[in-house]
């Protein structure tokens, strides 16, 4: 006896593919993606791969996984909007901390200020000046430190003859009105 079977195939209902449409596809704005393969169009943000269904790397969000956050202590961020559970890294801001803190500053949350000579730019994380100088009255490698009480002017390399003075003028300071002996003037550099 012969008889014939009839195999009703159905596809996947939308967003799944695969054999027995195991397989989940996340394809850009909702649309359907292939019942078989799964290949979609364009990805949802957060999915990378032909069939948008993997996950993006660690470290980067968005559509097609092309942006890239910076997270504290490198934690991942969200893939699909790409902001940090805690902070972010040293150096970095904003709500992705993919924005590079401004030129004259620098480290966690773009908290420290560096000093570089005539406002040129320094190394977002270190601080570091890409012009190895400091301006007048500062010091250290990302010129973050203040002369110290006696020393003023470039690289901190002069020296007044009072208490205190001004890191970068020289000038003594109110608690120090009186020069040392044998010294005069404003910042007390003057020999007698």
């Amino acid at each position: 006896m012969l008889y014939s079977k009839l195999i009703h195939i159905s596809e996947c209902s939308f967003g799944s593919y695969g054999k027995n449409c195991a397989y989940k596809c996340h394809c850009y704005n909702n649309s359907s993606c292939n019942h078989i393969n799964g290949k979609c169009h364009k990805c949802s943000p957060g999915w990378q791969g032909i069939s948008c269904d993997k996950e993006c790397d660690h470290g980067s969000f968005g559509q097609n996984c092309s942006e890239y956050c910076h997270c504290y202590n490198d934690d991942d961020c969200n893939p699909i909007h790409g902001t940090c559970d805690n902070r972010c890294s040293p150096g970095w801001q904003g709500d992705t901390c993919n924005t590079k803190c401004g030129t004259e500053h620098f480290g966690q949350d773009c908290h420290y200020t560096c000093n570089c000579v005539n406002g040129t730019s320094c190394d977002h994380i270190s601080g570091l000046c890409t012009i190895q100088e400091c301006e007048d009255g500062w010091q250290g490698t990302n010129c973050s430190i203040v002369c110290g009480l006696q020393r003023f002017g470039k690289n901190c390399s002069e020296e007044c003859h009072c208490d205190e003075c001004h890191h970068i003028n020289g000038s003594c300071s109110l608690f120090s009105v009186q020069c040392y002996s044998g010294y005069q003037g404003d910042s007390c550099t003057q020999s007698i």
